[in-house]
């Protein structure tokens, strides 16, 4: 029995019950209003069981892939923290990387308002629409991880690229203290 006729023939019962005198209550068939439960249940579509399913397992993907950008972050901090000494040119450096590490949180957090805002918006879809999203389920979901997969790479690329201009400016703090200590010497020895 389809749930529409169900739901149909419930509403008759309850229309059709018998008045309670001086009240605005009625009484119905309560084993006649189980049973039509029971057959919602065992007619409850296939394709809304498999949006809620899918709906969790997108949050779950969501929240790893949160989990994941923040770990990224906070492993770039770290390591931002060990490279840095007192010297004033791996401050300017440090102040440099920190700006960088700022952009690379916000665009990790773009791209997870990005993946929410495109889940949610494919699982009201899904709710109107139960019986396409059956069969379109896989393709979403392959397509959600694509996206998660293609954040962490961005995360990955813009961490590296802030080692890498860190590296950069240490080394040219290196290269600037050997060329004074170079002059120093050479200005020590025309003294003599």
């Amino acid at each position: 029995m389809e749930l529409q006729n169900l739901i149909e023939e419930l509403e008759e019962i309850v229309e059709n019950a018998t008045k309670v005198p001086l009240s605005s209550k009625c009484m119905i068939d309560r084993e006649e209003v189980l049973e039509i439960i029971q057959q919602f249940r065992l007619n409850y579509p296939e394709e809304i069981k498999q949006a809620q399913w899918v709906k969790k397992e997108r949050e779950r993907i969501l929240n790893e892939s949160r989990q994941e950008a923040s770990n990224i972050v906070e492993a770039a901090n770290q390591k931002v923290v060990q490279m840095v000494n007192e010297t004033e040119i791996i401050k300017i450096a440090k102040t440099k990387a920190d700006e960088i590490v700022k952009e690379a949180e916000m665009q990790g957090d773009r791209i997870v308002e990005e993946a929410t805002s495109e889940g949610d918006q494919i699982m009201q879809e899904a709710d109107v629409r139960a019986n396409e999203y059956k069969n379109r389920a896989q393709t979403y979901a392959d397509s959600l991880l694509s996206t998660v997969e293609s954040m962490a790479t961005i995360a990955k690329d813009t961490v590296y690229t802030a080692y890498v201009n860190i590296n950069n400016s240490y080394q040219d703090a290196e290269t600037l203290l050997e060329k004074v200590s170079s002059a120093r010497q050479i200005v020590n020895s025309k003294n003599d």
